[in-house]
């Protein structure tokens, strides 16, 4: 009897995973990391496999649609690079509950319901092609006082967000959308006699969705009372345009009151005064942001890259203003939207923290592979994530065309983006075990060109072998550790 009834279930599931054509379905209840990634149930993947690509596309109900990348990791599929853009544009949180149902090939439409058992409005309300205006509450002494700020989706190009949208000429003044200021205004507050008080309060403007630890913000108040500025401090975060194109969105109210009150020339300076740059300040735009150009060479002068928080105490005198930048000693990097640190007790099938290295999009390796790779990675102890590349014959070759291509995601957050030379070294007691080679940057590719074949004739690299870049933050010219993971033969 109970034999029969087993059969008559695996018939069942049979039936329905490899012969209705409704769509199936799954839920995931948003916990731990989920910001960073997802996974798809095994279950599901195990039956759908060959309806699942490398990309699949999320469509919430207010009709808008994602590219996300499916990545294998220890035996998951997860929704890697692209879910953080949605999971931003749907403020979506922790115990939010997200069904997906595979309408057709790779295509999933996604109902989103937050901790109340109800869906969300945000997901499923078009946008009529205006930016949805939040009223904020800012409190000034006895005082309340409304201000307004615009929610954007910011992150991959490919969004299709309504909100995302630009005229042709795609200007620097239309990408002021792309920081929020913080319940730290810049209004100023006002005393009970009518009077203006002097305002001490910093002007925060940081990436959608983003935020600072608390113990970041601490040592910006360590910082204020060790120096009582002035004038408040302007504290803002490199994103990646800004990193790439050297322009940074201002707030224009914050810029007009501090900085200057018409467009001109403000210059930046080290703490120490040792350096200065030279910034071009527009703010004859209408709308709430402010363009400043001219900060590429103090982002790469200063090694800056996306998230890394800047602190500027502006200082006025009859030569003009200076903004002076203070450096935070450690963790200035932002945190991801949603990030949580991950814990034993944090189920792995839930939220998935990102692994310490990456990966070329849409490659897997085997499963000795991977122990060998954790067991390097973890040896490593690398603050920042390790790019893995494997070798072919396009990177072995004895001929002019070898070379060696970084991957995107990866170069566009760690790597610069000038040419330049790389220096390449295997780490060990032998100082001499260094190489250079040609970092080139050309139609968003990232290679190693001139240099590359001596490396790897010199250290026998044959396809197949793993190579682990491990970049190096504490050195002028730009280098990488390279650790080498041979491949076994079968």
């Amino acid at each position: 009897m109970n034999k029969s009834r087993t059969v008559c279930k695996e018939c069942i599931a049979n039936h329905y995973w490899h012969h209705m054509d409704d769509p199936k379905r799954f839920f995931k209840v948003l916990m731990g990391d989920f910001k960073n990634g997802v996974t798809i149930p095994r279950k599901f993947v195990a039956n759908i496999r060959e309806h699942l690509s490398e990309e699949v596309k999320l469509e919430a109900p207010d009709g808008e649609t994602y590219t996300v990348q499916v990545a294998r990791e220890q035996n998951e599929s997860v929704l890697r690079s692209g879910w953080s853009d949605f999971a931003c544009a749907y403020e979506l949180q922790l115990g939010d509950l997200l069904v997906f149902r595979n309408s057709e090939k790779s295509h999933f439409k996604v109902r989103i319901f937050d901790p109340s058992g109800c869906e969300k409005e945000l997901s499923c309300v078009p946008m009529d092609g205006t930016p949805c205006v939040k009223e904020r509450k800012v409190s000034h002494g006895n005082h309340m006082q409304s201000s307004t700020g615009k929610r954007m989706a910011i992150g991959n190009p490919s969004v299709s967000r309504k909100t995302l949208k630009t005229n042709p000429t795609d200007s620097p003044s239309q990408k002021k959308d792309e920081h929020v200021p913080s319940s730290e205004g810049i209004q100023k507050p006002m005393n009970s006699g009518g009077g203006v008080q002097k305002r001490t309060k910093s002007c925060i403007v940081l990436p959608t969705g983003y935020d600072m630890t608390s113990e970041q913000r601490a040592q910006i108040t360590t910082l204020k009372q060790k120096i009582q500025p002035e004038l408040p401090f302007y504290i803002t975060a490199m994103h990646r345009r800004s990193v790439a194109s050297g322009i940074l969105a201002i707030s224009k109210n914050y810029a007009m009151e501090y900085l200057a009150n018409k467009s001109g020339i403000i210059q930046l300076s080290r703490l120490d005064g040792s350096k200065i740059w030279a910034i071009n300040l527009d703010i004859t735009t209408k709308e709430q942001y402010a363009v400043s150009t001219g900060w590429i060479d103090f982002i790469r002068d200063n090694k800056l890259r996306e998230g890394d928080i800047c602190v500027f105490q502006p200082s006025k005198s009859k030569d003009g203003v200076t903004l002076i930048f203070h450096p935070l000693e450690e963790n200035h990097r932002l945190q991801p939207p949603g990030h949580i640190p991950s814990t034993d007790t944090i189920s792995p099938r839930h939220g998935v923290p990102k692994p310490p290295y990456m990966l070329p999009c849409r490659k897997t390796l085997s499963d000795q592979q991977m122990s060998e790779l954790n067991k390097k990675v973890e040896a490593i102890q690398s603050k920042i994530p390790i790019y893995v590349a494997v070798m072919h014959n396009s990177n072995t070759a004895h001929n002019k065309m070898c070379l060696l291509e970084f991957g995107r995601d990866y170069a566009t957050k760690y790597l610069p983006c000038e040419n330049q030379t790389m220096r390449l070294r295997r780490p060990g007691a032998n100082k001499d075990n260094t190489w250079e080679a040609v970092f080139r940057v050309q139609n968003r590719r990232y290679t190693l060109g001139r240099g590359w074949r001596q490396f790897v004739d010199d250290n026998k690299l044959k396809p197949g072998d793993l190579c682990l870049f491990n970049l190096m933050t504490n050195t002028k010219q730009l280098t990488m550790n390279v650790h080498i993971i041979r491949k076994r033969s079968t």
